[in-house]
């Protein structure tokens, strides 16, 4: 039989709307077995944990971020912050790898107000392959001695995305499934050290309050590193959709593995971003004749769709412009519930009300976008006033689940609840009751389980002890006491 151990003196926020607000948990065999006021004169000869006045609340849970470009990151240059092309060249000399990579450049902030070229890095780096990738994780820019390493140089025509010039060759720029060719041909650490990078990174989540995120676009490598690390954070993975037919092989089914790491479903690219003009709009983009690149049609995702129901998983579809959204809700109905919108960012009125009427099984959307995205308007224009809207699609009845896509925005959970409610940034602001529902009984819903993201008795007692009550205080100020996964103590220490 299980110790019983209850937690008390504390400010307790459930997500239980028929309980939500206690002063004690009660924990036994990994789940909550009981939620209300002074729970130690109930259980006697239970353990007792004083909180101290505290405020405790269910686990993060973070629908999409990306564990691989997290860990392999921690080789790469962090691009973050610069401010001019100069500077970003300056971050790269620091590297010290016979390949140069630096992500999270976002030129909407260089002081030029202009991408980098092939040239700038040729400049600088004439011998050594370089790679830079932009802060959205859809386009990059490399130099001729990477395109010549990747055999892009003289056969750029190989894969599709390659930006040419008037000459016909290659001008460094690189969208979509060419980015995605050239990372993958571009060296990896060891396996061990790989281990090393990826342990590191879920321990930083566990700091951060997290206890279960999902992994996007999963590849092999990865999902055997993930089975390498003994670790308490609860690691959900969507495969990239190319191992499809792999999965389909193999017969595993979208509820394989443990309580630890199990397989969820696969993902695919539905457009690009907003910043690299990619994302797939009804509309050109402001000074352009462009309206992005849409990557999948309606009868190509039933077909993907058809053959995932089978195995009984998700189809995560990113799609960022009304026009990506709208091409998803062209799939017959019938399979509309197998697929989650990833970010679901630019939703008009009549966007909204499809969403409303034909009902994806969820959505997970990011609320830090609307802070770092303030150059939004003028790059789709007025339109950006329909951009994460994401308080209105929650009061349309749909699933609306929070997460990071870290390393593209942070995945600190208490700084993104802190954009979520801003009265600045682009979009609407979500209320704090609302946004921490986003944070974790959604998330638990929009992973397909029901065991988490609330306190009540028969969860799982996953919660994180605040130093701050985030109803009464800016999110952002709060630190995290401690991490509790199934009533064990996964980061930090209770006094």
């Amino acid at each position: 039989m299980c110790k019983i151990t209850v937690y008390t003196n504390a400010e307790i926020f459930t997500q239980d709307p028929l309980n939500p607000r206690v002063n004690s948990l009660a924990v036994a065999c990994n789940e909550i077995i009981d939620a209300g006021e002074s729970l130690e004169n109930k259980y006697l000869g239970a353990k007792i944990v004083d909180l101290n006045g505290a405020t405790v609340i269910p686990g993060f849970i973070d629908t999409h971020l990306h564990l691989k470009w997290l860990a392999l990151q921690k080789q790469w240059i962090n691009l973050s912050g610069t401010r001019s092309i100069e500077e970003l060249l300056s971050k790269l000399k620091e590297a010290k790898t016979p390949w140069i990579i630096g992500r999270g450049f976002n030129e909407k902030f260089f002081s030029e107000e202009k991408m980098p070229t092939r040239h700038d890095l040729d400049e600088a780096f004439p011998e050594k392959p370089v790679l830079i990738v932009r802060v959205c994780g859809h386009i990059g820019v490399a130099n001729t001695q990477l395109l010549k390493k990747v055999g892009l140089w003289d056969n750029p025509e190989v894969i599709e995305g390659v930006e040419i010039d008037s000459s016909g060759k290659p001008t460094g720029v690189l969208k979509e499934k060419a980015l995605e060719f050239v990372l993958e041909k571009t060296p990896k650490p060891p396996l061990k050290q790989y281990i090393e990078f990826m342990e590191s990174v879920l321990n930083e989540l566990l700091s951060k309050g997290l206890t279960t995120v999902a992994s996007m676009n999963t590849d092999p490598l990865e999902f055997y590193v993930l089975q390498s690390i003994d670790t308490p954070l609860k690691v959900r993975v969507f495969f990239d959709v190319k191992y499809l037919e792999t999965l389909s092989k193999l017969m595993i089914k979208g509820s394989f593995g443990n309580e630890k790491l199990r397989v969820k479903g696969v993902k695919i690219i539905g457009d690009g971003s907003f910043g690299g003009k990619t994302a797939a709009l009804r509309h050109n983009y402001v000074g352009t004749e462009g309206k992005g690149e849409l990557l999948i049609t309606s009868s190509a995702l039933e077909n993907i769709v058809s053959e995932a129901k089978k195995l009984d998983m998700l189809v995560a579809v990113h799609a960022i412009g009304d026009r990506a959204i709208e091409e998803i809700l062209n799939v017959k109905e019938s399979l509309l519930g197998n697929i989650r919108i990833e970010h679901c960012s630019l939703t008009p009125p009549d966007i909204v009300e499809k969403l409303s009427e034909k009902r994806v099984f969820a959505l997970s959307v990011q609320p830090h976008f609307r802070i770092s995205d303030t150059w939004l308007p003028k790059v789709i224009g007025e339109s950006s006033k329909y951009a994460y809207m994401f308080y209105t699609l929650s009061k349309k009845g749909l699933l609306v689940s929070f997460s990071s896509d870290a390393p593209v925005e942070p995945f600190d959970p208490l700084v993104n609840l802190e954009a979520a409610i801003s009265e600045e940034g682009v979009g609407e602001r979500v209320p704090i009751s609302e946004a921490l529902k986003m944070y974790t009984k959604n998330g638990s819903l929009a992973l397909n389980e029901k065991d988490k993201g609330v306190l009540k008795k028969g969860y799982k007692a996953d919660f994180v002890i605040l130093s701050r009550n985030i109803f009464r205080e800016k999110p952002s100020e709060a630190k995290v006491i401690a991490t509790i996964i199934e009533g064990k103590i996964a980061y930090g220490k209770i006094p």
